[in-house]
């Protein structure tokens, strides 16, 4: 008796197992194919919105924000003063702290200091604290970040009501890798979020044992999430991408949302995606739009950050030659 149990038990976890599995797979083909109008339409708009271009202008003077040890993952935000910029600083010693600093003009930056610490010895954050995504909402403001021990990533949040001053949620992370057999069972991880209509949709990096890819969760207070169940959006598909997407970052014009992320083979690309509804997206024909093309960042760029301005669009991202990486800055001119 006791035998025939345990052969139940044992056969009632590998049902369940398998469901999971199952569902991991269904879901992540569940987006529908573009039809053939609809890739004309986003062929249009990569191809004759400045936005799309492959016309960046990267600054002469990069990098703009170096440290010793690594200052990466840019993210900026406008305030009624200037700029505000957040990105993860890791010192010679290997600790780990995100910083913020302030500028008028988006290049010159001042009044550096830390807002979050690596956590404390066993806390889920010990590690590291990284990627910073920061929105202002309701006059709160949100930071969500990843950590954890490679290649195990997850995704935490802090709140502040000042934007220097952050306080880590208590239940965090509130992202967590799938079950095993998903597209994202190893990690999640370099977040974006975005506010449409009163909803918080949060693209990330996730993998499993083969590729990294991008997917979305969508939540109503920021804590909450719902990982979309066509997941994933975006998958790597062209040579230059390698088997890893990283670091989306979204910039929302007029009716279409744009997707800068970047892929790997060998050297680290900027790739373009559009999309109108934020779930389908499609690639852009140009791809890569951006390249490594300075001395200081010839191995890679990545972790962008991007922001519209009236005659141009700004993006702040994080180059190295060295695996020491340091922050630029490039422009795209609407009337170069």
């Amino acid at each position: 008796m006791h035998r025939r149990y345990n052969k139940y038990k044992i056969f009632a976890v590998i049902v369940v197992f398998v469901t999971a599995v199952v569902g991991c797979c269904i879901y992540s083909h569940r987006v529908a194919s573009l039809t053939s109008l609809q890739k004309e339409v986003y062929n249009y708009l990569c191809l004759n919105s400045y936005v799309g271009s492959k016309n960046w202008k990267k600054y002469q003077y990069n990098p703009i924000i170096k440290f010793e040890g690594t200052a990466a993952d840019p993210c900026v935000v406008w305030v009624e003063n200037g700029y505000v910029i957040f990105f993860w600083h890791r010192d010679s010693k290997g600790m780990f702290t995100i910083k913020r600093a302030e500028s008028k003009n988006g290049l010159e930056w001042e009044n550096f200091e830390n807002v979050l610490l690596q956590g404390r010895q066993n806390e889920w954050d010990s590690i590291s604290v990284v990627s910073p995504s920061v929105v202002i909402y309701n006059g709160i403001w949100y930071m969500w970040y990843h950590s954890g021990k490679y290649p195990h990533y997850q995704i935490g949040l802090a709140t502040s009501k000042d934007g220097v001053y952050f306080e880590k949620y208590r239940n965090n992370p509130v992202l967590k890798p799938g079950l095993m057999g998903c597209w994202d069972s190893l990690a999640v991880n370099a977040p974006e979020v975005i506010v449409i209509d009163g909803l918080f949709y949060m693209y990330y990096s996730g993998y499993g044992y083969l590729k990294k890819s991008i997917g979305l969760a969508i939540s109503r207070d920021g804590i909450t999430w719902k990982k979309f169940p066509g997941n994933p959006i975006l998958n790597p598909e062209e040579r230059w991408e390698g088997n890893r997407l990283q670091s989306p970052t979204i910039l929302k014009h007029g009716e279409t949302l744009y997707m800068w992320y970047t892929g790997t083979n060998r050297v680290r690309r900027i790739g373009i995606a559009v999309s109108k509804d934020g779930l389908n997206w499609y690639k852009c024909p140009t791809n890569p739009v951006i390249e490594p093309s300075q001395k200081w960042e010839k191995l890679r760029n990545g972790g962008m950050a991007v922001m519209e301005e009236k005659d141009r669009i700004i993006m702040w991202y994080h180059g190295d030659n060295d695996a020491c990486f340091k922050i630029g800055v490039m422009f795209l001119e609407k009337n170069p």
